[in-house]
């Protein structure tokens, strides 16, 4: 199998360079050598200065450019059409993955080849680095799902509160299901289901493979909650949450839009 990494970056605002060397030294630092690793960029003039002057300190890395838009969907999507290994992950810049994160799912891959999506045990941190919690571990709870250690949609329809975060993912299933779609907040949620709805299956490895930082001022879900200009309203919210239990069953991208009653 092989993999490519994927790393969007859409700002360099704040402190970009302090995450984004940390995220990069995760993949360094990996027990086993990452396949291929591509940043994926919008066309702002200062993203493109900061990237094509960075020290990579050895690492090879490819740069593409997303003149489609800057948002984390779209920077996704477009990656993922230039991807030619088999599997594809994403790291977010201002996360990490553990060191025998690659290993772990090189293992995983091999002992379990018909699951085409793979969960990271994640530990999510504050913008301090402060211990805030886990995710994507319920599911090797007993009796939490119907089957140890793997997602089902009845599963997720009761509990949401799953993140594709480092996820590692084959990547013609993903380009063949419809990819991400543009649905604010729930397009993580809605993509979980669409998988599963077409008879595959998720599962989450159940070592830590994933550090996600919250909050952090100027990131995705800190504008929805925090920006008044991206801000969701309750109502919003929750209708995007509800949207994902109704798109799932298209694989392809309605372009639904919020209207205010």
């Amino acid at each position: 199998m092989s993999l490519t990494t994927i790393i969007p970056v859409h700002s360099v605002a704040g402190d970009f360079e302090k995450y984004f060397e940390n995220a990069l030294e995760s993949v360094r630092s990996q027990k086993e050598k990452i396949d291929k690793v591509m940043i994926v960029r919008c066309p702002c003039p200062d993203v493109k200065s900061v990237l094509e002057s960075y020290d990579f300190k050895g690492l090879e890395v490819e740069i593409v450019e997303n003149n489609s838009g800057k948002d984390f969907i779209r920077q996704i999507n477009f990656a993922v059409d230039k991807v030619d290994t088999e599997y594809f992950s994403y790291l977010e810049f201002d996360d990490e993955y553990s060191m025998n994160w690659y290993k772990n799912v090189k293992q995983y891959i091999q002992a379990y080849n018909d699951v085409p999506l793979f969960l990271n045990l994640i530990v999510d941190t504050d913008t301090e680095g402060k211990f805030a919690g886990f995710s994507n571990e319920p599911v090797w709870a007993l009796n939490f799902s119907e089957e140890l250690g793997y997602l089902d949609i009845e599963t997720l329809n009761s509990y949401p509160n799953f993140s594709t975060s480092g996820m590692v993912m084959k990547t013609d299933v993903f380009k063949t299901i419809g990819r991400f779609k543009n649905l604010k907040l729930s397009f993580m949620y809605e993509l979980m289901l669409r998988v599963l709805h077409n008879g595959y299956k998720i599962m989450t490895i159940p070592k830590i493979g994933y550090k996600h930082v919250n909050s952090r001022p100027g990131s995705m879900f800190f504008k929805y909650k925090n920006d008044p200009e991206t801000q969701l309203t309750p109502d919003e919210a929750k209708f995007w949450m509800e949207t994902a239990k109704k798109e799932y069953f298209f694989n392809f991208d309605r372009n639904i839009q919020y209207e205010v009653a």
